[in-house]
């Protein structure tokens, strides 16, 4: 992402806030991908899934992952405690690149 390219890329942006679709010219290292809201997910589940926990699995830690890897336990454990805690919240959600469905199947 280059913010020298901001308006040059508005109309893709534009659109992928409204389709949430990517294309391999858009993001090479996605390719063609989907990427949905935690509304989106809910909607796509609710119909065949009662929800038990929807979870954002990294919160706000995402652009730490490669130090977070290289932590003492102890740390580690402290800032996963923080991740389950806040990937539950809407602002959590938000901020996660991957989340956590979990539901029961509706007879």
């Amino acid at each position: 992402m280059s913010p020298q390219r901001g308006a040059e890329r508005r109309d893709f942006r534009r659109q992928f806030l409204e389709d949430g679709n990517l294309t391999p010219e858009a993001a090479p290292p996605l390719g063609f991908s989907h990427l949905s809201t935690a509304e989106e997910l809910r909607t796509l589940c609710g119909d065949a899934f009662n929800e038990v926990v929807l979870v954002g699995v990294d919160s706000f830690t995402q652009i730490w992952g490669p130090e977070l890897a290289h932590l003492s336990q102890d740390n580690v454990d402290a800032w996963l405690e923080l991740v389950e805690r806040t990937g539950l919240t809407p602002e959590g959600l938000g901020m996660s690149d991957h989340f956590l469905y979990i539901g029961r199947r509706k007879s």
